[in-house]
């Protein structure tokens, strides 16, 4: 591999990373936004869906970031 793919490699995989921090930054504030909303009886049922809908992004942050 030269220097440049792997110059490239690493930039993609940051680019990746970055989106994917994004998203996560989006959907918690999504999250927030309707907890601020919701009574709190059903806080717990929306913070475990979060949690599930964020899972596969958390996983790869903790995976694969630089």
């Amino acid at each position: 591999m030269t220097r440049a793919e792997l110059r490239a490699r690493i930039v993609a995989a940051r680019r990746a990373h970055d989106a994917a921090i994004r998203g996560l930054d989006r959907k918690w504030s999504e999250l927030l936004a309707r907890l601020g909303n919701a009574p709190k009886a059903e806080h717990a049922d929306m913070i475990e869906a979060a949690a599930r809908d964020m899972s596969a992004l958390l996983a790869f942050n903790v995976e694969s970031g630089p």
